[in-house]
């Protein structure tokens, strides 16, 4: 046999043996599969195969993840309104409050996410000592219980839809750097963003920010983007609105009227929709060269270079993912407001529809031990509210060399550290989570759909 020969056989046996694994893959019964559509960039795909093993092992039985992802919420609702086949999905706060009113997602059965060792409750579920009859309640010494409260409110009393699963915050990323060799240049726009708060992304209007010229010698028609979502952007046009009346807040009151004011303006339509009309007509008076993005965009403007002075609204997963990419960008940095923030919360949720409901179980309590949630919060650069695996990777970072760079300050390192760990207070900061409020259904899918109109008039 010459060698070319052998090595056509060889490409005929891996041919063969591939399209056999392929084969047998597709053969496993939808019952043996576990199907979840996430968020992109949410989870190290390395821990899928790892739970296919830990399940497969468990069960003795042949098993599969199919993992598929999606860029929006409303891409998420849109795809299970038309009977999409999964069995575990993960909607943040709002969109879960909006497919428990419609029925979308089942309650948890929380006994089924308890774990004992010994006597000792280590899952994310504890039963409620001397509760008659038996409830369960999430775990406080397990998962952090600022995250758990507002999702544990969503649906009926009594009754739990989600798990918390990754979190986050929402604020002002900005690039310090600048082309003309302007050494104050990002220190001005550094002061502007911290004195004008959301306030700053109506920089192109002086009546907004009348001092962002003759105070901080900044350009009104600066770059700068926002998201092409319509809550985000109600949100921040709304706590920009009420910026001077939260800032004078603390407490309990604040967090009131922080809920109040990024919540449905009015009370019935004809309130509501004027509500809306207000908001709208405060967005067109942002850069009428604003960027709408779409996704990562910023993160890669960021990276390539191609904005200098670029700022706008983001995410603290995208922000925190640029800024330690590959190596710390010192150029970049996110502030969030002193007026309040958005902390959007993805959860795990199970679909009224799924077929493996077992293993979607199975894999809550798996990704929420501390060694996983660790290595996911690691991946994603967002934060976990797993109280173990939160503490270790803060610990890792404090200590390790991420922070060994010449030229890093110890004021970049706690706005990084603010970025990631918003429950802790950091660098003489209070924890942002103190002025955070989810965002909330609007309660009728005619309101819904009215902020996707406010967004499409708006760009027009």
């Amino acid at each position: 046999m010459t060698k070319r020969t052998l090595a056509i056989l060889m490409v005929v046996v891996l041919v063969a043996g591939g399209a056999l694994t392929t084969w047998l893959i597709l053969r496993i019964p939808r019952s043996q599969t576990l199907r979840i559509y996430n968020w992109d960039y949410f989870i190290d795909e390395a821990l899928l195969d790892e739970f296919a093993t830990y399940w497969r092992d468990r069960t003795g039985q042949r098993f599969r993840i199919v993992m598929d992802t999606f860029p929006s919420n409303e891409h998420l609702h849109f795809d299970m309104n038309n009977n999409a086949d999964f069995d575990l999905i993960v909607p943040s706060d709002y969109m879960l409050e909006r497919m428990i009113r419609e029925n979308m997602v089942r309650p948890l059965d929380m006994s089924r996410l308890r774990q004992l060792d010994g006597d000792t409750e280590v899952g994310i579920a504890r039963r409620v000592a001397g509760s008659d009859p038996v409830r369960y309640e999430f775990n406080p010494a397990v998962i952090d219980p600022t995250i758990t409260a507002p999702i544990a409110s969503l649906g009926a009393e009594g009754s739990v839809f989600g798990v918390p699963y990754l979190y986050g915050t929402m604020g002002i990323m900005f690039d310090t750097t600048s082309p003309d060799n302007d050494l104050t240049r990002g220190d001005r726009l550094r002061d502007a963003i911290h004195h004008y708060g959301w306030a700053s992304l109506w920089a192109f209007d002086e009546e907004i920010t009348p001092t962002w010229v003759s105070e901080f010698d900044l350009p009104r028609n600066i770059s700068m983007s926002t998201k092409n979502i319509g809550r985000e952007n109600f949100t921040v046009a709304q706590m920009a609105r009420y910026r001077e009346e939260l800032l004078g807040l603390s407490g309990q009151p604040h967090a009131d009227r922080l809920n109040a004011v990024i919540g449905a303006p009015g009370t019935d339509d004809a309130s509501f929709e004027a509500g809306i009309v207000e908001v709208q007509n405060f967005l067109e008076r942002m850069n009428p060269d604003v960027v709408f993005e779409h996704g990562d965009q910023s993160l890669e403007e960021f990276l390539g270079g191609t904005n200098s002075h670029l700022f706008g609204m983001e995410w603290s997963v995208s922000a925190a993912f640029t800024m330690l990419w590959d190596e710390p960008l010192l150029n970049v940095e996110y502030h969030i407001p002193a007026e309040g923030t958005n902390v959007w919360i993805n959860n795990l949720a199970i679909p009224t529809g799924a077929v493996n409901v077992d293993a979607a179980y199975a894999f809550i309590n798996w990704i929420s031990r501390a060694t996983n949630a660790e290595r996911n919060m690691a991946w994603a650069a967002t934060s976990t509210p797993i109280i173990a695996a939160s503490n270790a990777r803060y610990d890792a970072l404090v200590n390790g060399e991420y922070f060994d760079v010449e030229g890093m300050t110890d004021e970049w390192r706690d706005m990084y550290l603010r970025t990631l760990f918003p429950s802790r207070a950091i660098g003489g900061q209070p924890a942002a989570l103190e002025r955070a409020a989810i965002m909330r259904d609007f309660g009728t899918a005619s309101r819904n759909n009215r902020l996707g109109l406010m967004m499409t008039n708006w760009r027009n």
